[in-house]
């Protein structure tokens, strides 16, 4: 058994920030991931993939340049951030380790890995949402013959050529929003026959121009909605963009379906009565929390959180998670707030218990991984 204040799970943004919180303050943690590097899934993102500014994305303590503040981060760019971030500060991450599951005890909490059993005072969840990647149920998708992939397993347009075993082919990808309009896209400029099912209607981002108009009233909002606790404004949904994606649907070059009713071999019924065949059906369809390391001490249920702690067990606390504390908690512009929130409160709570989580001995650290390349 290993004993340690406070236990991350998780060394993504969500779990790297309240790291270095954590260290700022003298308290006593340890991050655990499954991967052998820090941030993982922004590795396994598409290229193409796109945040906003740095400015809403970098983290306290390692500021970026001003010249580089507005500009937009890609994914190769935010993973390398993140594995400067772990060595800057040298936070302690234990890389490698899988985590089962996590029950309460009188004392906190004990977390079973497949390299040992953890116990803590404090448990952080940090596990975030693109581990855990979402695909409907249709009817006769599981006996289908069609190639399954989820926007999570796409890396490169040769990713749907390798599994095709030729450069082209046809593809229903399922979803109207931010992925789907950039792998429609992308994926369309290779050659592609493309076509579009979707659920909800599709909407699009405002004009570079409108955005950059929109922008400082967006934020205005969201800042003033985040102190009041307001939901999401209906802007921040991610959305296709205007210019080549709408070109694509709107004269047709790119055909609309509506939900899937249920899928035969390899021929898609849709819910207006039509049907037509494909070879690959590629999901956007987002992701879930993932927790299911968790479900033992959940009862299997979605978490209640408010100001980032559980509402039935103390001292479980969610990072990254939707709405844990505000709108931005999802974010990572919420992520940076959240993470110093979360070390005041922890700061000020063992204080005030008479039991500080102050650093006796600092935790073993796994080898500063090697260069990134990305």
């Amino acid at each position: 058994m290993t004993n340690v204040p406070i236990l991350i799970l998780g060394a993504g943004p969500a779990g790297l920030s309240p790291g270095y919180e954590f260290s700022q303050r003298g308290l006593s943690y340890l991050i655990l991931d499954k991967s052998s590097e820090v941030g993982s899934t922004f590795y396994s993102m598409t290229d193409s993939t796109e945040y906003g500014p740095w400015v809403n994305n970098v983290l306290h303590g390692s500021p970026v340049p001003v010249t580089k503040l507005f500009a937009r981060t890609t994914r190769s760019e935010y993973a390398r951030y993140l594995s400067e971030y772990r060595n800057q500060h040298e936070l302690a991450v234990q890389s490698n380790t899988i985590v089962l599951s996590a029950r309460k005890t009188d004392r906190g909490y004990e977390v079973e890995t497949d390299r040992g059993m953890f116990s803590c005072e404090v448990l952080v969840n940090a596990t975030g949402y693109y581990s855990n990647p979402f695909i409907p149920d249709f009817p006769g998708l599981e006996e289908s013959d069609l190639i399954q992939l989820h926007s999570a397993q796409y890396r490169y347009p040769t990713t749907i050529s390798d599994r095709l075993g030729k450069p082209t082919g046809k593809i229903l990808i399922v979803g109207c929003r931010l992925s789907a309009g950039e792998l429609m896209e992308e994926l369309h400029k290779m050659g592609h026959e493309i076509h579009i099912s979707h659920r909800e209607e599709i909407k699009y981002w405002p004009s570079p121009v409108e955005e950059a108009l929109l922008s400082p009233f967006n934020m205005a909002w969201e800042h003033i909605a985040a102190k009041i606790n307001a939901p999401k404004p209906p802007g921040l949904m991610p959305r296709l963009r205007r210019g080549f994606q709408k070109s694509l649907l709107d004269r047709g070059i790119v055909p609309t379906h509506p939900n899937i009713k249920e899928i035969r071999g390899r021929e898609v019924e849709f819910e207006d009565g039509t049907s037509e065949s494909f070879e690959v059906i590629l999901f956007c369809t987002g992701y879930r929390a993932a927790l299911s390391h968790l479900w033992p001490l959940l009862d299997g249920n979605k978490p209640e959180v408010s100001k980032l702690e559980s509402t039935e067990h103390q001292d479980l606390f969610f990072m990254g998670y939707e709405n844990s504390r505000n709108i931005r908690s999802q974010f990572l512009r919420g992520i940076r707030d959240d993470a110093r929130y979360l070390a005041e409160l922890l700061k000020s709570r063992k204080r005030a218990t008479g039991t500080p989580l102050v650093k006796k001995e600092a935790p073993q650290l796994v080898p500063k991984p090697s260069g990134v390349t990305a």
